[in-house]
């Protein structure tokens, strides 16, 4: 069986079932039975929305519906302040060695 080749003008081949032509075959729309669709599609909601009524750009970049259109949302400008520091919370202890003044049961040899 011959694969389908395009002439420019039809499908030619062994497997061609009609001169119809899908838009998913056609090398261009120009060839296609479908007409275009008048529509365009919410990207949060899915719904179809004509091209008259357009769509509208969100902040995040997505197109949609002016129903589901929101503003964003004042939290997303807040900024953190930096703690002040002043020093740490917990003041470093003094070290405490191994000697006769503090017996802890554990002498040098244990180590």
């Amino acid at each position: 069986m011959a694969d389908n080749t395009w002439n420019g003008a039809a499908w030619t081949g062994d497997s061609v079932p009609s001169n119809t032509v899908t838009a998913a075959e056609a090398p261009t729309n120009t060839d296609a039975v479908e007409e275009g669709s008048n529509y365009l599609i919410c990207d949060r909601s899915g719904f179809r929305v004509r091209v008259s009524e357009g769509l509208v750009d969100t902040w995040d970049g997505l197109k949609v519906r002016r129903q589901d259109w929101e503003p964003r949302h004042p939290q997303d400008f807040v900024r953190s302040v930096p703690e002040s520091s002043s020093g740490s919370m917990r003041p470093e202890q003094t070290d405490r060695f191994i000697t006769d003044e503090y017996p802890n049961g554990v002498t040098s040899s244990d180590l």
